[in-house]
């Protein structure tokens, strides 16, 4: 077995031990989060907090930290923010910033937290810039292997058909916002690893 894997393995027993399921688990960030109707039903028996706001920026969120995080003293967050940024757009270097600005604010003041960053999806209506989401999700995964606080997860596989294509019907016509099919494909994919990773009992989610 490698030092990385026995590193992995020992982040993975860290987290579950020091879990407290009597605390929310905070999903905070843009339209992807907010817009995700259903997704309480993928974490049955947990406390689920859905504070995301559409339209947000990783300025946005960080602004508003208190507000939409900290004030509800969860054990976790899950973190989707940056797809607005590189829209507008704010330089890569600003948008790696706030995040990981975002996380040390939080792992400040919110000592045992769990920090899950869900990488900024490669949308096709952002297909000329998927360099700049690339760079924003390598930085941030780079970061994530220094501290063992934080869990990158990687959501693009689930977007892309085997042949590299995007799977079209997971998106509206805007071809940037989620259909329930893709939100069903994404907490499908989603749910098991951050139970696997924060300690969560394994539970078959409600029927839709």
């Amino acid at each position: 077995m490698s030092v990385r894997d026995v590193t992995n393995r020992l982040k993975k027993y860290l987290w579950k031990v020091s879990g407290d399921s009597s605390k929310p688990i905070v999903f905070v960030g843009s339209s992807i989060i907010a817009l995700w109707k259903s997704l309480p039903r993928y974490f049955p028996g947990t406390r689920i907090l859905n504070t995301a706001v559409c339209g947000a920026q990783t300025g946005d969120i960080l602004a508003r930290l208190d507000e939409l995080v900290i004030d509800h003293e969860p054990w976790a967050v899950c973190y989707y923010c940056g797809s607005n940024d590189i829209n507008s757009p704010i330089p890569v270097d600003t948008i790696i910033a706030n995040i990981l600005e975002t996380h040390h604010r939080l792992s400040r003041q919110l000592p045992n937290l769990k920090f899950v960053y869900l990488s900024i999806i490669r949308a096709p209506q952002k297909k000329d810039r998927w360099h700049l989401v690339d760079q924003v999700n390598l930085a941030v995964q780079q970061h994530s292997t220094t501290r063992r606080d934080f869990r990158f997860i990687d959501i693009n596989p689930v977007f892309f058909n085997h042949d590299s294509s995007p799977r079209l019907d997971f998106y509206e016509e805007d071809q940037l916002h989620l259909t329930a099919k893709g939100y069903a494909a994404l907490g499908a994919y989603l749910a098991p690893i951050i139970r696997l990773d924060v300690g969560l009992q394994a539970t078959r989610p409600d029927a839709p």
